[in-house]
């Protein structure tokens, strides 16, 4: 009888996950577990509006105006519509996920009234004491947080590692008009790009976008030194929110003159200057040898992406240029639901790497049977352990449910005699942590 793979006692390296994003104060404005459940809801309001109204309604939601959601209630039941949703959403994953956590953290769930005590009373003493006594209790040494700011006086350097994002450079002067299902994702994504990139202006004294393009570039990669030099140990490219992976070369000629017409207004040809500075700031971060992280695939529990523009595939031309051969990539999400089209570019090009994160609480059979099928065809330093969460709750669920999935995968090709017990094991230390320390330059200790 084959031993089961128990990954209990191995330490845990969290590739990718949004620690300190929805906090807008210390101890204020925190995500509860209820406000998570009701974003997945989303999806369920937004089909039941008129286009119009569910717009009106996500402005007013974002914007916290709560007399202007009463009334909206009031005429479409809003109310009604997401305890709906959120209660169809109980037999999932995402919520076995959430139950996990906020049993164990709080030793409540079938009680919401009592476990939305819970979840207040264990944040008394401050969000960050809570998140890293839930991160303990996961087994986590290190979690590299994709955030636009990461408070040190909260979140230690030794236990949380920043992930900064290329994608404000992307768009100095805004998406144009944005039309379809979705715009309030793809505006939400792009407010945020505006918010970094004017930030960024007033650190280095500037008031507006420089005239040319060679003065915006040496904004950015001063802007990217500094975050270096802040301790950010990767980059992050989220773009596929709102446009498609596929990022073509373009000649500093063209993108010169892009970038022209449109400080003048003249819109048309984002996209040219979009790719070209892809392809800049890609061969920036090559140069200096940090590796960039990238959304692949399915996101946010609501229409506003485009799936085939997120496909990995997408991504080839940027991997076929030789000038960033060795620039390490790592596709997030396994790609969902291109995860073979992911594996597939993971075994193929030496400087891609693969995470699960997000996969780990929205499937579990799946994913079983896809890390099977990344374990048996990938080396094995190319893939990551992950969660993508912003909740303590989550995280701690996350990470008991993507262990357990790991320890599927791996028990099962023991008993069919893919590996012999040691050699799983460690396998399964590497896919944990030590693929991440690696390549991050990283110690668990």
């Amino acid at each position: 009888m084959t031993s089961k793979i128990s990954l209990d006692s191995v330490p845990l390296v969290d590739n990718h996950c949004h620690i300190g994003m929805y906090e807008q104060r210390y101890g204020n404005a925190f995500r509860t577990v209820r406000q998570l459940q009701e974003q997945y809801a989303q999806g369920g309001i937004e089909a039941s509006l008129p286009m119009g109204d569910w717009r009106e309604y996500s402005k007013a939601l974002h914007g916290n105006k709560a007399d202007r959601l009463r009334e909206m209630d009031g005429r479409h039941g809003l109310r009604r519509l997401t305890d709906r949703t959120v209660q169809m959403f109980e037999s999932t994953i995402f919520s076995r996920a959430l139950e996990i956590g906020c049993t164990e953290l709080h030793g409540e769930w079938a009680d919401a009234e009592l476990l939305a005590q819970a979840v207040i009373g264990s944040r008394r003493e401050g969000l960050a004491p809570f998140y890293k006594r839930s991160l303990a209790l996961g087994g986590f040494r290190i979690a590299l947080v994709d955030t636009p700011y990461l408070d040190r006086a909260l979140w230690p350097e030794e236990g949380f590692k920043w992930i900064a994002r290329l994608d404000p450079f992307f768009y100095p002067f805004g998406p144009g008009a944005i039309a379809g299902r979705g715009t309030a994702i793809k505006a939400g994504h792009h407010a945020r790009f505006t918010a970094e990139l004017k930030k960024v202006l007033g650190e280095q004294g500037l008031k507006a976008i420089p005239g040319d393009l060679a003065d915006y570039v040496a904004v950015a990669e001063r802007a990217l030194d500094s975050y270096l030099e802040r301790g950010a140990v990767a980059f992050k490219v989220v773009s596929a929110y709102v446009r498609s992976l596929e990022f073509l070369p373009v000649s500093e000629r063209e993108a010169a003159r892009v970038f022209g017409d449109l400080s003048r207004g003249k819109r048309g040809e984002s996209k040219l200057l979009e790719d070209y500075m892809a392809y800049r700031l890609l061969r920036w971060a090559a140069e200096r040898e940090v590796p960039v992280q990238v959304h692949t695939g399915m996101g946010v529990p609501e229409p506003g992406m485009d799936f085939q523009q997120s496909n990995p595939l997408k991504l080839e031309s940027v991997l076929m240029d030789e000038s960033l051969n060795t620039l390490q990539l790592v596709l997030l999400h396994g790609a969902y639901p291109f995860c073979s089209e992911a594996g597939a570019l993971t075994w193929l090009y030496g400087n891609v790497h693969l995470d699960f994160s997000w996969i780990v609480y929205i499937h579990h059979h799946f994913l079983i049977d896809r890390l099977s099928e990344w374990l048996e065809m990938l080396p094995a330093h190319k893939l990551l352990f992950g969660t993508d969460t912003g909740l303590p709750e989550m995280h701690l669920g996350a990470s008991r449910l993507g262990r357990r999935a790991l320890e599927a995968a791996l028990s099962r090709g023991v008993e069919d005699g893919l590996w012999n017990p040691v050699q799983a094991f460690r396998l399964g230390e590497r896919v944990c942590y030590r693929n991440a320390c690696d390549l991050y330059g990283l110690s668990a200790g």
